[in-house]
């Protein structure tokens, strides 16, 4: 077992994977879960919804950079700015991004709603092949996957991987539970979910306490508009809950920060606790926004020379500009460029060059295909034979005395 600590940063760029709309697609968004409400319902009507379409309309003159960069700006308007964007990621999640049988990839691009304003089973079937997938509990593209066999690939039983998860820590800027509900949906269905403790211990301590939602994230209420103490879940909404206008209404978005405003202002101490006993960090789908940085204590932590740490990152989206911005940023705090897939003699030697920090690797693919072909996670491993202990200590005594 390896006792590393790893720490993964997640962006807008892993959830989209899911279906869940990027912040350059968050207005787009809003905008047809708004018409939904409005084709299903026709004289549909509530303070809260017309206050909704007020705002959007407004945000849309407005053409702002994004939506909280606006939200920030017009303080009035975040309670039905919040409650607009929770209720676009509750019917993201409702579109049964987990289930191939409604999986509906971009469902405020695809133009097709069923009946009334309700889910209409395969109806985006323009989605790109690799969406479709065997496996009717999964979109193809789910990358949690990869981590999920990391943590269990050699773990015996379940006190195995309680010991795997307390060296795995998350900090995520998105607003959905995705990575959680992705987690969970694999170990229940695996020779672990009989295991009471180990449920306890996913829930109640990993989730709560291993992972931190920078800006906090979406809940779902019951049609009482009450909170669901379960968030994780994958399984589909109560049939209340089929229909836009009554995930609109139980939406509130009290628990979302809006970035560069409120308590996201301050430094997030939790996050920057993670990252700093992290040996290995994992960027996924994370643009190194400089707010974003900042709001994690980011250069602070990359600044410190006594924590050498291997770095991973994707680089997806605009490739030169977050290529550019990277790297200047790695190098100026110490950081070592190596080549992708670099040779063991070569990662050795700068492993122990003095004062030098070391980039594993960059993925110029997607979250997915980083993690599938590039870039591997190192959370648990076989004890090395005794052959290969001896090629090692072999190695390191050559480059010694190089």
């Amino acid at each position: 077992m390896a006792n590393d600590k790893l720490c993964f940063v997640i962006g807008a760029g892993a959830s989209a994977h899911f279906g869940y709309p990027l912040g350059s697609e968050l207005v787009e968004a809003m905008d047809k879960f708004l018409s939904l409400i409005r084709q299903a319902k026709g004289t549909y009507s509530s303070d809260d919804f017309i206050a909704a379409q007020n705002f959007l309309k407004e945000m849309k003159s407005y053409n702002p950079l994004n939506v909280d960069f606006y939200l920030k700006s017009h303080p009035k308007q975040q309670n039905i700015g919040k409650k607009l964007i929770e209720a676009v990621i509750l019917y993201s999640q409702h579109c049964d991004v987990f289930k191939k049988s409604n999986y509906q990839w971009k469902w405020w691009k695809s133009g097709l709603i069923g009946s009334g304003d309700s889910i209409k089973s395969g109806a985006y079937n323009d989605r790109p092949s690799q969406y479709d997938n065997d496996n009717d509990f999964f979109p193809a593209w789910n990358w949690v996957k990869f981590i999920h066999h990391s943590i269990v690939a050699n773990c015996e039983d379940a006190d195995a991987v309680k010991n795997a998860l307390k060296n795995i820590f998350v900090v995520t800027f998105n607003y959905d539970l995705s990575f959680e509900q992705a987690l969970w949906g694999y170990f229940k269905t695996s020779k672990f979910a009989d295991d009471i403790k180990f449920q306890e211990y996913l829930f109640s301590t990993f989730f709560k306490e291993n992972i931190e939602h920078v800006y906090g994230h979406v809940v779902r209420r019951d049609a009482n508009k009450e909170p669901i103490t379960e968030n994780y879940e994958c399984e589909e909404f109560d049939s209340y809950m089929r229909h836009a206008y009554k995930i609109f209404e139980c939406a509130n978005g009290e628990k979302l920060n809006i970035i560069g405003a409120d308590k996201s202002e301050k430094l997030n101490v939790k996050a920057k606790g993670f990252l700093e006993q992290a040996k290995h960090v994992y960027f996924l789908g994370y643009a190194f926004d400089t707010f974003n940085n900042q709001t994690i204590g980011l250069e602070k932590i990359f600044s410190n020379r006594l924590c050498p740490r291997n770095i991973c990152y994707t680089n997806l989206g605009d490739g030169l500009i977050c290529d550019s911005t990277v790297r200047s940023f790695l190098v100026e705090h110490g950081y070592t460029i190596s080549p992708l897939n670099a040779d063991n003699r070569i990662m050795l030697a700068l492993s122990r060059t003095k004062n030098k920090k070391i980039v594993i690797s960059k993925s110029t693919k997607n979250v997915y295909e980083a993690l599938e072909r590039d870039l591997n996670i190192p959370l648990t491993k076989k004890e090395p034979s005794m052959k290969t202990k001896e090629a090692t200590e072999q190695l390191q005594h050559e480059i010694a005395n190089a």
